[in-house]
C-alpha cells in the first residue's frame, strides 16, 4: 500500500547526525569526577546512555572487570576451571576473575589462589587499600624515592606498602590538609576512575600534574563491555544499535535524538503535509493510517518537550536519581512509537 510520500521524507530524517549529552545523565557536569568520567565514556568504557552511578560504592567485581579491559581486556578465554568459589561460570564477571587470577594479581581471600576453598568477594565493597594493591600489582608499578606522609597509614599493616607505593605515583593523594588517606573506607566509584586514570598517567609525587595530551587505552571492542550492572528496556534497546555512539543517548537506528525530534514534532508545516494526505486518499485504511501516525507525533513532541528540559537541566545542576529514571522511561517511551511507526511503514 503506497504510504504518504511527505510522511515517509519527515521519517527520512532519522539518519541525520544525532546531538546527546557528553556524559551520563546522572554526571553533573560541574562535578569534580565529570572530566574523568567523559574520559572513560569517550574510551569506550562507559556508556553514556546508562547511569554511571558516580557516588555508589565500587565492587570487587567492577573493580577487577574495569583493571582487566584497560589492560586489553579478556585474552585466555574460555575458561574450564573454576577458580574462585563465590565466582561461578555463570557469574558475568568469571571470565575477568579468572583473568585476574591468571595474571597474578587477584590472589583471592588470603592468597588462596590455586587452592580451595578460595573466595573472591566480587559483590563486596572495595576499600581504598585493597584498591591500590590491586592497582600496583596489574600494572606493575615501582614506587617513588618520594612520596606524602599519611597519619592513617599504620606502619607494618599488609597495606602499608602498596599505601605508600600508590602514594609516591599520585594515585592517592590523600583528603586535602588534612593528611589522611583512609586506606579502610569504601571507594565510591567516582573515586574508582580517578585512581585508575592517575595510575595509567605515570605520575611522580611531589609533581601530581597530568600531562598534557594523555588518553586512555581505547576499550577492547570484543572484552571491554561497559562496566555498569543496570539493566532496562531502554537499554537493552540502546545497546543493540550497531550505529549508536558512547556520546549519544539516543542511538540513530534504534530511537531519534532531541533534533530529529524537533523535525519530527507536530509543527505547522508536518499537521498541513498530514492533513492533505488525509484530503488525497479517501478509503478508510489510509485515514487511519496517517491518523495513527499523527498520533505518534504528538506522543513524541511531548516526550521530547521533558527531555529537552532534562537536558538543560543535567547542563547545569545535575539530575537526582528519579529525574534519571523518568528519562529512560520516556525514551522507552519514543523508542515504542518509532517502532510502531516503522512497522506501519513497512
Amino acid at each position: 500500500m503506497k504510504r504518504p510520500s511527505g510522511f515517509l521524507a519527515a521519517i527520512a530524517l532519522v539518519l541525520a547526525p544525532s546531538i546527546g549529552f557528553a556524559n551520563p545523565l546522572d554526571v553533573p557536569a560541574d562535578s569534580w569526577y565529570s572530566s574523568t568520567v567523559s574520559s572513560f565514556v569517550n574510551a569506550g568504557y562507559f556508556e553514556a546512555t546508562q547511569p554511571f552511578r558516580p557516588t555508589e560504592k565500587a565492587t570487587r567485581a567492577e573493580f577487577v572487570q574495569l583493571l582487566v579491559n584497560l589492560q586489553g581486556g579478556v585474552t585466555h578465554a574460555p575458561f574450564t576451571i573454576q577458580s574462585f568459589d563465590d565466582v561461578a561460570p555463570s557469574n558475568p564477571f568469571f571470565k575477568y576473575f579468572e583473568e585476574a587470577g591468571l595474571a597474578g594479581w587477584m590472589k583471592g581471600a588470603g592468597s588462596c589462589y590455586g587452592q580451595h576453598p578460595c573466595t573472591a568477594n566480587p559483590n563486596n565493597p572495595i576499600n581504598r587499600a585493597e584498591a591500590a594493591t590491586l592497582m600496583i600489582r596489574a600494572f606493575k608499578l615501582e614506587m617513588n624515592s618520594q612520596m606524602p606522609y599519611f597519619s592513617d597509614n599504620t606502619p607494618n599493616e599488609w597495606f602499608t606498602l602498596p599505601i605508600n607505593s600508590a602514594a609516591s605515583l599520585c594515585i592517592l593523594q590523600g583528603d586535602g590538609g588534612e593528611k589522611r588517606v583512609r586506606p579502610a573506607d569504601n571507594m565510591i566509584r567516582a573515586e574508582m576512575i580517578t585512581m585508575l586514570q592517575r595510575a595509567l598517567q605515570r605520575l611522580h609525587y611531589p609533581n601530581c600534574v597530568a600531562p598534557t595530551g594523555f588518553s586512555l587505552p581505547n576499550a577492547n571492542a570484543k572484552s571491554a563491555q561497559p562496566t555498569q550492572s543496570v539493566s532496562s528496556s531502554s537499554t537493552s534497546s540502546i545497546q543493540s544499535s550497531s550505529q549508536s555512539s558512547s556520546s549519544s543517548i539516543f542511538p540513530i537506528d534504534s530511537a531519534m535524538t532531541l533534533s530529529i525530534i524537533k523535525f519530527l514534532a507536530p509543527t505547522e508545516q508536518n499537521v498541513k503535509t498530514i492533513e492533505k494526505n488525509m484530503e488525497y486518499y479517501n478509503d478508510d485504511s489510509h485515514r487511519e493510517f496517517v491518523q495513527e501516525m499523527m498520533g505518534y507525533l504528538f506522543t513524541i513532541e511531548e516526550a521530547s518537550a521533558k527531555l529537552e528540559f532534562y537536558q538543560k537541566q543535567s547542563e547545569t545542576r545535575g539530575l537526582t536519581p528519579d529525574e534519571v529514571k523518568e528519562v529512560y522511561a520516556l525514551m522507552d517511551q519514543i523508542n515504542a512509537v518509532v517502532l510502531k511507526g516503522n512497522n506501519m511503514l513497512k
